[in-house]
């Protein structure tokens, strides 16, 4: 090989060097955003679930009046 052969080589080698990196930190960014979205949406998810137990709680108190109410008006 010549010295412009090898010089040529590692000049290609650079580029290619030089996308991959490029590319790996395209990666990375869109990775940490995603996880950012994740995080958002299981806090979402999780303010949701709160929500519904106490709903249920408050079903579950309205449920024990009616039957009250019901137990009541049957006497």
């Amino acid at each position: 090989m010549t010295v412009e052969v090898v010089v040529a080589l590692i000049g290609q080698l650079v580029l290619v060097l030089g996308a991959v990196i490029g590319t790996y930190t395209k990666l990375q960014v869109s990775i940490n955003v995603l996880n950012v979205k994740l995080e958002n949406v299981s806090a979402t998810l999780s303010g949701q679930a709160q929500e519904v137990r106490r709903i249920e709680e408050r079903l579950g108190k309205l449920e024990s009046r009616v039957a009250m109410i019901e137990g009541s008006l049957q006497r």
